[in-house]
């Protein structure tokens, strides 16, 4: 079976430009589901962490059918590169700059003033501005320490202050 007409087939140009054209295939299919299964990122879990505590979770507004309207992060003064991936109330967070935030009229809005990482603790501080659109809007700043212990980001101390 091994006749030189049959060895012929993997010397002819075709041969280089299959493997190629099934390499790219190959990658087109491979490089989105890497990007869709990452793991989160230490900034997207602790902005999460910040997102989800408890004290804070009546001041979300919802829609007339009582489910959570989509919560906001204002990009200023700490600006999330790459914006982060990340859900509340099962829908995707809205990370806006200034112009586009006022352009939503949303009723609240996460502002955050500090975002500090290091390699085993964290701290965040954040404005939340709630009943915006009512006669009495409110504002209250949130500072958040965390540890991370195994890999995993645990809320250490929480502070409120109302203004």
């Amino acid at each position: 079976m091994n006749s030189p007409n049959n060895l012929q087939l993997f010397k002819r140009p075709m041969f280089p430009l299959l493997l190629r054209s099934l390499f790219v295939v190959f990658m087109m299919i491979f490089i989105p589901v890497a990007a869709f299964c990452q793991p989160k990122t230490d900034q997207e879990l602790i902005i999460k962490k910040c997102l989800d505590i408890s004290a804070i979770q009546s001041y979300f507004p919802k829609n007339t059918n009582s489910t959570f309207k989509k919560v906001y992060v204002l990009q200023y003064p700490v600006f999330f590169k790459g914006k982060p991936n990340i859900t509340k109330f099962d829908q995707p967070v809205s990370f806006l700059e200034r112009p586009e935030l006022n352009g939503e009229h949303p009723d609240a809005y996460i502002n955050f003033q500090k975002f500090s990482i290091t390699e085993n603790t964290a701290e965040a501080v954040f404005i939340l501005s709630y009943d915006r659109f009512t006669s009495a809007p409110h504002l209250e700043t949130l500072n958040v320490s965390l540890q991370k212990n195994e890999g995993n980001w645990t809320i250490i101390n929480t502070t409120t202050n109302k203004l």
